[in-house]
């Protein structure tokens, strides 16, 4: 058994599944699923929505109106008997631009003789298990785009006494390179945790500095918590929401009914945020002097151990769960009208009215198209259609794009990961 493959090119290869994978007749079986918590989208909800026109050329442009700009802060009107000054707003244009980008899914082959002999369907809970991959990996696009895009970062407990840093922008990681998250994680002090004061003077710069607006309520729905009117989203994870039951502020400000020792913390942060959790916020080790070398582990693993009676299972990766390894986390504040995702539609026509059909809606489906080795009497292997269809796979398609309408309306913070509630933060009684 090995770990499953990112990224690979298989042109001209072949991967089949070891029949000794999966557990056969011979042995009684209560047939059970491992219960996972379900991969429901965060970034997706809170995203306009554009659609693709075909046969409109490889580029998206979109033309926005900026209003003019407030120069003034005092007003000093002329009477009546003196000719009046003027004022003269002049409206900008500005554009935004992208263009549609695939990635594509494949399962391993797999032979008829387990699906005839075997207990579980394999091939079934391989459709299944291929379309939550492309979910996940179209989470993780919209927020790799967002992280390359920004503009600015925050930085908690900034050293250098600014708090919001200017950064470099792209939208293929070659803006904000190693060195620079080096030297931006090099500037995360004091505890470093998203604590309630943070965000306070979170939500001052990205208002104050950056210029970021709420969400208005209509533009995309909410489905963890209270609508997003006026209000901006915070995206975070599970741990950072539940260390603000041992925040100072929120301890000293609660209401006298909630007793956040049985209840937790509720509510929504200075009445400003919604809160949205993140399964698998972006998280880095880093070691070294002065954060010399930075990694970035893979959330999850699987137990590769066949000694162990967990043998097979897919589970939390130590590297990435543990705050002692993996310190610095990534959250997120965002605004209303800020990026927009891209629906293509469907392929051409002529491309989709005969088989095999392309398809690049993001579901997995099932093929026999494919070359098989097969083996000649000296020993060679040579490939051949299959034909007799005893093999056959899942594949998938998706196609994404972003549009950065107001990128400055999703701002990205940087800050160390709570390890405990201090001992100074004791949990008073409801009393």
């Amino acid at each position: 058994m090995n770990l499953p493959a990112i990224d690979q090119n298989l042109c001209g290869s072949w991967t089949q599944l070891n029949k000794d994978t999966y557990n056969t007749v011979p042995y009684y079986l209560q047939k059970a699923t491992a219960e996972f918590r379900k991969d429901w989208p965060t970034f997706a909800n809170l995203l306009g929505k554009r659609r693709w026109s075909q046969n409109q050329g490889p580029i998206l442009r979109t033309v926005m109106t900026e209003r003019s700009p407030m120069i003034r802060q005092t007003a000093y009107p002329q009477p009546l008997t003196v000719t009046p000054t003027v004022d003269v707003p002049v409206q900008r244009e500005r554009t935004a631009e992208t263009s549609p980008l695939w990635h594509d899914f494949s399962s391993v082959a797999f032979n008829w003789y387990p699906e005839f002999n075997d207990f579980l369907k394999h091939v079934k809970n391989a459709i299944l298990d291929i379309n939550r991959q492309i979910a996940l990996y179209e989470e993780t696009f919209y927020k790799t785009y967002m992280w390359d895009y920004a503009p600015y970062v925050y930085v908690v407990g900034d050293t250098a006494g600014q708090g919001i840093v200017a950064a470099p922008q792209s939208t293929d990681g070659t803006g904000k390179t190693t060195a620079w998250l080096q030297s931006m994680l090099n500037r995360v002090g004091g505890n470093g945790q998203l604590t309630f004061i943070e965000m306070s003077n979170i939500l001052n710069k990205f208002q104050q500095v950056v210029g970021g607006t709420p969400y208005s309520g209509s533009e995309v729905p909410n489905k963890d918590s209270s609508p997003l009117t006026d209000k901006y989203c915070l995206v975070t994870s599970e741990e950072v929401y539940n260390s603000w039951a041992g925040d100072p502020w929120v301890l000293n400000n609660r209401p006298l009914a909630l007793n956040i020792l049985t209840e937790g913390f509720r509510g929504e942060p200075l009445g400003r945020f919604v809160t949205k959790i993140e399964k698998f916020p972006r998280r880095w080790a880093v070691t070294g002097e002065g954060a010399t070398a930075i990694t970035e582990h893979a959330p999850e693993t699987v137990q590769l151990d066949s000694a162990r009676f967990d043998f097979g299972r897919t589970y939390p990766n130590p590297s990435y769960a543990n705050p002692t390894v993996s310190q610095y986390c990534l959250s997120w504040v965002m605004g209303g009208n800020s990026y927009e995702t891209i629906e293509v539609g469907p392929p051409p026509g002529d491309f989709t009215s005969m088989d095999p059909m392309m398809n690049w809606n993001g579901k997995a489906q099932i093929i026999k198209a494919m070359m098989v080795p097969c083996t000649q009497p000296d020993g060679s292997v040579t490939y051949e259609f299959n034909e007799r269809g005893r093999y056959l796979k899942a594949i998938g398609t998706v196609i994404l794009g972003m549009l950065g309408n107001n990128a400055f309306n999703v701002l990205p913070v940087l800050h160390k990961r709570p390890l405990f509630i201090l001992p100074s933060q004791t949990v008073p009684n409801a009393g």
